[in-house]
């Protein structure tokens, strides 16, 4: 059972989406919709295999009129109510979406009424949405309401389906809500993923003089900030060559077109509103599409429409905070422009950036250096996110300008690296990554082996830093293991260090390990920069030795260079005990580590690149060497981390109590002296240091593993 006020005929991209959804579920099974959207609907989507359509009768009032349309959405829901406890039956599947914002509160209640089963899909969080849009008070009696009857919604559902990472974390805020009940699933394109030429002939750019055009397109509702695009246009309204093409329906379009009638800037068009016949030929029009959202909307709405304008080949302008998921997948996939809401000159500057960018491809000169094919391969970076399904969920990308410092980053696909690229992209950085297995990005160098005789040339051209976060870690059984230990982490260090400094690069900042000081400091003082080095294991001996390496090498060169000895570094995707931790959590298993009364620092993913970042703009002026030890702003025992892992994922911590002794005892029995080290003894450092540079940890303890278990599931 589908229940859905949009649905075609309706225009609207989350009916495309729906339908796409009841015709795939009908192929293998009988699916009923209840649709509020009356009218004929399109032959793909009727005849056997097909799912049979209700209607049910609905009045859609402007969106403007607020009275009027929430007493017709009331009206819609209370039938589709009464329609449900007719059409359900035990055990089916009820599915419905955020729209009205009342309408999954009739399906919990009628699916829980008839013994079936259901599911929302969450576009918008209310009111949490109302609240972000200045309608409602945090603190109001009718915002309070709505978050009591969201929880015992989110009771009766049985799986809220969200299209964002950005919402895990307003949804367990809600009482109800379990982190098991979430399940991450991207939109998807309608429109057929392939690159569309910018064509003179397009029927919406012949009137236009301007060859550079940028669009907005679909409802602009309260979360959208219509007057940031209108006050980026007036901005750029000296510049012949930009014009704004503009579409779509809301309140925020009628804004807009007050704005236009008091000011009648020349670079600004209006078109009416285009049917789904027009719409591929519309988003084709444009060279550059924005999304504006307002401030505070991450977590709470995603577009629907972003993933057409990649299916078409165009990069996008975002306004939203970059933690938002549409930031995220543009940051990762440099799919475009992410700005800071309400900064229209930064939007105006992304827009003049594109416009530039677009001119350099077209000149001859640039068509010879290479431009026009990295074009090329941006236009099928961008169809292929706007391909996105269920199925196969696509990162997310960075900001596009030129004249950007470059940064190589090894290692730019393991765990480390796919966090640690985007916040470069994020701060600026061009970053050119370093991999064994390229997946066809245009920034990817392939270096398939690293070590003495590594040929980083062509990788180290024209960079301004180097990021080290390659090495050889998980293998220390393998036959030769010493070697290849010594030409990975030794040898193909020192080797990339002298090649980055010939190249002229700036700064190297090489990551290695507080096993270089040993696995416990159990009974001395916390581990500082000073220490003298006791490294463990092939690991931390070969880290201890380049680092030496590294230090000879900064007397005689110009290259900053920055060692960082992080502790267990956790965060999504994260390996080792931190894999092992949150796999025991998750599968409710008892673990007997409740008395242990140690001390130990752990290290946010995000903190370590909030602290490279630092070093990466504020290098230290007076010495080429500089060894820091980072992490969280918490050491804590081992049983608080996992009870505190177990609460980020919702879960019971299932502690009980072995004395530490006879712990110790029976690991070394079995020859586990490593993890007797990482479980029971203390690891204490002293991040002064890193905290004089003036950087401070960017997540708390509990937040960096919120963000770790809700990306791990995405």
């Amino acid at each position: 059972m589908v229940a859905s006020q949009h649905y075609p005929p309706d225009p609207s991209t989350t009916a495309a989406i729906m339908a796409e959804i009841a015709c795939r579920l009908a192929a293998d099974h009988d699916v009923v919709v209840l649709s509020g959207s009356p009218g004929t609907l399109p032959v793909s989507q009727t005849g056997p295999g097909k799912p049979r359509v209700v209607a049910v009768r609905n009045r859609m009032a402007e969106k403007a009129a607020l009275v009027q349309r929430g007493l017709s959405e009331l009206l819609f829901v209370l039938r589709t109510f009464f329609a449900l406890m007719r059409e359900l039956r035990r055990g089916d599947v009820a599915l419905t979406v955020t729209a009205p914002f009342m309408l999954p509160y009739a399906v919990a209640a009628a699916a829980r009424l008839r013994g079936a089963r259901s599911a929302l899909i969450m576009h918008d969080l209310f009111p949490d949405v109302l609240v972000m849009a200045g309608l409602l008070k945090p603190g109001s009696i009718v915002a309070r309401t709505m978050r009591a009857a969201n929880g015992l919604m989110f009771r009766a559902l049985n799986a809220v389906i969200t299209i964002g990472r950005d919402a895990e974390r307003p949804l367990l805020s809600y009482s109800g809500m379990t982190r098991n009940k979430i399940r991450f699933i991207p939109n998807w394109a309608t429109l057929v993923p392939a690159p569309r030429p910018v064509t003179p002939d397009n029927p919406f750019r012949k009137s236009l003089a301007a060859r550079f055009i940028v669009g907005l397109s679909g409802n602009l509702g309260f979360t959208h900030d219509p007057g940031i695009v209108f006050e980026a246009a007036r901005l750029l309204k000296d510049e012949p060559d930009i014009h704004f093409l503009l579409s779509g329906w809301g309140i925020g379009f009628e804004r807009l077109k007050q704005l236009q009638a008091a000011l009648s800037l020349p670079n600004v068009s209006f078109v009416a509103r285009v049917e789904d016949s027009e719409l591929e030929r519309f988003l084709a029009a444009a060279n550059l599409w924005i999304i504006p959202y307002r401030k505070d909307v991450a977590g709470v709405s995603v577009p629907s429409r972003f993933y057409n304008l990649l299916a078409v080949g165009r990069p996008v302008v975002l306004v939203s905070e970059p933690q938002a998921e549409a930031a995220l997948t543009v940051v990762e996939n440099r799919l475009g422009w992410v700005v800071t809401p309400g900064r229209a000159d930064q939007l105006a500057e992304a827009i003049r950036a594109a416009s530039l960018f677009r001119q350099h491809r077209h000149c001859g000169a640039c068509r010879e250096g290479g431009i026009e094919v990295r074009s090329r391969r941006r236009d099928e970076r961008l169809c292929r996110a706007g391909r996105r399904t269920a199925a196969q969920p696509g990162p997310q990308g960075a900001t596009m300008s030129e004249n950007k410092p470059v940064v190589l980053v090894t290692g730019a696909s393991g765990f480390l690296g796919r966090h640690v690229v985007p916040a470069l992209m994020r701060a600026g950085w061009s970053v050119r990554r370093a991999v064994r297995n390229p997946e066809g990005l245009a920034d990817e160098v392939v270096i398939e082996t690293i070590g003495p005789d590594t040929d980083w040339q062509a990788a180290l051209d024209g960079v301004d830093a180097v990021v080290h976060l390659a090495a050889r870690v998980h293998h220390k059984y393998e036959e030769h293991a010493v070697q290849l230990y010594r030409n990975v982490n030794i040898a193909g260090t020192l080797h990339l260090a002298r090649g980055a400094a010939a190249a002229g690069a700036r700064q190297f900042i090489f990551i290695s390990t507080v096993l270089v000081h040993g696995r416990s400091n159990e009974g001395r003082a916390p581990f500082s920069e000073d220490d003298i080095l006791t490294p463990r294991g092939l690991y931390g001996m070969s880290k201890a030795a380049a680092e030496a390496g590294l230090r000879t090498l900064a007397r005689d060169s110009d290259m900053k260079i920055s060692v960082i000895r992080p502790p267990l570094v956790y965060g999504a995707g994260a390996r080792g005990n931190f894999a092992l931790l949150t796999r025991a959590v998750d599968l409710g298993l008892p673990l007997p580590f409740a008395a242990i009364r140690n001390h130990r620092a752990f290290l946010a993913v995000q903190n370590l690149s909030s602290f490279m970042l630092r070093r990466l703009s504020h290098p230290d002026s007076t010495s080429n060497f500089e060894i820091f030890l980072v992490a969280d702003g918490e050491q804590v025992s081992t049983p608080e981390f996992i009870e505190r892992l177990a609460k980020a994922s919702g879960r019971s911590s299932r502690l009980f109590g072995v004395s530490p002794e006879l712990l110790s005892r029976l690991l070394c029995a079995i020859g586990r002296q490593e993890m007797h080290d990482s479980l029971i003894g203390s690891l204490e450092l002293n991040v002064s240091k890193a905290l004089a540079t003036g950087w401070q940890p960017q997540v708390s303890l509990d937040e960096g593993l919120r963000l770790a278990l809700s990306a791990q599931d995405a």
